[in-house]
């Protein structure tokens, strides 16, 4: 069977798919990547080790630990029989999404214009030779090291070789393989969230930019665009809503008095009450903090919404708990 060629990435694209009201933007940068046979294998491999492969990576420590952002920063490089990828990924607040896309940006094009320093390549050889001969202490393990070799036509030594092969791995090899695999200047920005909000922050980052729905459908990108200072939306009084988890719909309620731009209001729901607290409304987005005790725990929402028409509402509730899933919601004002 013959496949067709990847095709060639020539300059940058921002490509958004929206969830309107989402509170984090799920941020994935990916450029073609190398096949399994690649001779370039390991040093690729160690080179991500440092870059975002674990808990101890430069993205991690430089977007979760040290700016907040996230729970995680990653990157990967996937390489198969034919081809491969690289990818980049995170999922941050949605206000920090300009910053993200900076700092990201940042370890990209450090990783290719700086040596790396001998500990970090040398921690990085460690942990790589140290957890290969865990994967083939069980039956398990070394059965999928082996059919990977059998998949991949890998060499008849492959397995008693790996080790002396990561440990060989220099930091000119290093630099030469993030200059040859990373590609910051053509490389492929996907971001899942709110479009609107994405769209400001980082339209400067690509020379194209597109916009799907949630289905898949292209949007204008026009629609997305700001448009100076719109009147605020109407969304005072009470609201039914429906919201959808672990594939239920479950009945919530809004209770909302607005003044001006700003509102104040009450939450009901299945699984407690709550306080909607600084509300604003700005044209038809309208953002606010839920506070709401859920089994004896005080738990704090974000409310990200858009009105569509005076009576209806679309958007994502996000409670801020790790582990919890935006909730998104659709409903119409009593």
């Amino acid at each position: 069977t013959e496949f067709a060629v990847p095709p060639i990435r020539t300059e940058r694209t921002l490509t958004i798919v929206d969830r309107t009201g989402s509170a984090q933007s799920n941020i994935v940068l990916a450029n073609l990547g190398i096949e399994r046979t690649n001779p370039d294998y390991f040093p690729v491999l160690v080179m991500n080790q440092i870059l975002g492969a674990g808990a101890s990576s430069r993205l991690f420590m430089n977007i979760r630990e040290e700016k907040g952002y996230t729970y995680g920063a990653y990157s990967s490089f996937d390489s198969r029989r034919l081809t491969g990828s690289f990818e980049a990924t995170a999922e941050v607040r949605t206000a920090v999404t300009d910053d993200s896309l900076k700092e990201f940006f940042y370890e990209l094009n450090r990783i290719r214009d700086e040596k790396v320093g001998e500990n970090e390549i040398q921690d990085a050889k460690n942990f790589l030779m140290g957890v290969f001969p865990i994967r083939a202490e069980t039956q398990e393990g070394l059965t999928n090291l082996i059919v990977a070799q059998k998949l991949y036509g890998l060499p008849d030594d492959y397995l008693q070789t790996y080790r002396e092969k990561i440990n060989s791995v220099t930091i000119e090899d290093i630099q030469r393989v993030a200059n040859q695999y990373i590609h910051p200047d053509k490389i492929a920005i996907v971001i899942v969230g709110d479009a609107e909000e994405i769209l400001k922050q980082a339209k400067s980052y690509a020379q194209k930019v597109e916009i799907f729905d949630n289905t898949g459908n292209p949007q204008e990108v026009s629609k997305f665009e700001q448009k100076g200072d719109e009147p605020p939306a109407n969304v005072n009084g009470k609201w039914d809503l429906m919201i959808e988890i672990q594939g239920q719909s479950l009945p919530v309620s809004f209770d909302l008095i607005q003044i001006d731009s700003t509102f104040t209001g009450n939450f009901e729901s299945p699984f407690g009450t709550g306080k909607i607290e600084s509300g604003t409304v700005s044209g038809s987005k309208v953002k606010g903090n839920i506070q709401v005790n859920f089994q004896g725990n005080d738990v704090e929402i974000s409310l990200n919404g858009n009105v569509e028409n005076e009576n209806s509402i679309k958007g994502i509730l996000s409670p801020q708990m790790e582990g919890m899933p935006d909730l998104p919601f659709t409903g119409n004002k009593k």
